[in-house]
């Protein structure tokens, strides 16, 4: 599992943690002035060097003290590409400081800004619910079930219920590994702050923050976990085949992503599909710009947000 970075920052992590632990969070008056003093101290820093430089040579330094201010202003332009990352949030957040924040935006955005499901969840969900509901029909031990006080349907009430019981704690498993896998590879810096601090959500109508917009995710992933679950025991009753079951339940789930992939219809669908995408419930309506034949440009909706 990856995350979501910058080339730039990949080759200066240091440099980039510096900036952000200096800068993090709510942007305020004292923050602003500091942040907008360091974006001039770096776009002299050629100006200053000449300038320390002229000064060694007229003797008005000395080498130590040369040598000292020299080695602040290199670290200074060796992180000068970094910091720019850093102002370009400071840029958006301050347009509105009380839900933008300035943080470390790679985990929480790989966690909820790539709408892709988790393949391997769903794949996992299909092969274990299947021949829970088929095995005992290719057995040949749903008669003997039938036969039984309770085995028409207390048996399979029961059975439905304890797959969906199987299928939630799988799912959350699942989340709980990316949750981990995401804190230790990168950090989850920022749980409390409001999800419109990542630039993705500016659109977002939801004044949540980053924590809450996961939880949702992952009770949407929950509830779409349960209804594939509950497909794939009506397929398999309805066929009382493994294969049929497979091949309806992966159609039934992995069709609507080739179909309707970046579409809000897909949220709308009463299928587990859109369920397994969480996140794509919080976005906002997104737009990109067109340009049409007679020379003019145009705005055009690339995804509209799902109402509620």
């Amino acid at each position: 599992m990856g995350y979501d970075s910058e080339y730039i920052i990949d080759r200066n992590p240091e440099g980039y943690s510096k900036y952000i632990n200096l800068y993090k969070g709510e942007v305020t008056e004292v923050k602003e002035k500091e942040i907008e003093s360091e974006a001039y101290e770096i776009n002299n820093l050629r100006g200053r060097l000449y300038e320390l430089s002229k000064k060694k040579e007229d003797g008005e330094i000395s080498k130590e003290e040369y040598d000292q201010k020299v080695i602040g202003y290199h670290e200074r332009d060796k992180n000068s590409k970094v910091f720019e990352i850093v102002y370009n949030q400071y840029f958006y957040a301050k347009d509105a400081p009380e839900e933008r924040y300035i943080m470390d935006e790679r985990g929480w955005s790989t966690l909820l800004t790539h709408g892709n499901p988790d393949f391997f969840l769903i794949l996992c969900l299909i092969l274990i619910m299947t021949p829970l509901f088929c095995n005992e029909y290719e057995s040949g031990m749903d008669v003997l079930l039938l036969s039984t006080a309770k085995g028409k349907y207390k048996v399979g009430i029961t059975k439905v219920l304890c797959a969906s019981l199987l299928s939630i704690g799988i799912t959350l498993l699942f989340s709980l590994i990316d949750l981990i896998l995401m804190h230790y590879m990168v950090g989850l810096h920022g749980w409390s702050y409001p999800l419109q601090s990542l630039e993705f959500f500016h659109n977002s109508i939801y004044k949540i923050t980053l924590l809450e917009a996961y939880i949702i995710v992952i009770v949407c992933r929950l509830i779409g976990a349960v209804l594939l679950t509950n497909y794939i025991s009506l397929v398999g009753i309805l066929s009382k085949k493994s294969i049929i079951t497979l091949f309806t339940s992966s159609i039934l789930v992995f069709l609507p992503y080739s179909l309707l992939k970046d579409n809000s219809t897909l949220y709308y669908l009463p299928l587990p599909s859109g369920l397994f995408i969480g996140e794509g419930y919080l976005w906002g309506t997104s737009y990109i710009t067109k340009c049409m034949q007679n020379g003019t440009t145009e705005r055009v909706a690339q995804y509209m947000r799902v109402e509620k």
